[in-house]
């Protein structure tokens, strides 16, 4: 799980770079809108549908009889908390962000 957190940090910063390239060609009312537009998108849908997808997960994993799998399992439900996790962060920050710039 940590393994994948650091797998994934270079293409995050690429794609955090090439966002911050694109809000810095906007005006700054366009980029408070980008901002809470993009705070929303991640709550309402991508927080919902990682949130769905672990309790199908959790009701699986309470059917499956295989201990290797079992495990497996409840590693990838614990990875997908862990991202919810982070999503649930960076939309706070994207608020806490407009709150001080508005």
């Amino acid at each position: 799980m940590a393994q994948h957190a650091r797998s994934t940090a270079p293409r995050d910063s690429v794609a955090a770079a090439e966002l911050t390239a694109a809000l810095d060609e906007l005006s700054h009312a366009e980029w408070l809108a980008e901002r809470e537009r993009l705070g929303r998108e991640l709550h309402d849908n991508v927080m919902q549908r990682l949130f769905a997808t672990g309790v199908g997960l959790q009701a699986l994993a309470g059917k499956v009889t295989d201990p290797v799998l079992a495990a497996r399992l409840e590693e990838h439900i614990a990875d997908l908390g862990e991202t919810l996790d982070e999503v649930r962060t960076t939309v706070y920050r994207l608020r806490r962000g407009l709150a001080h710039l508005a």
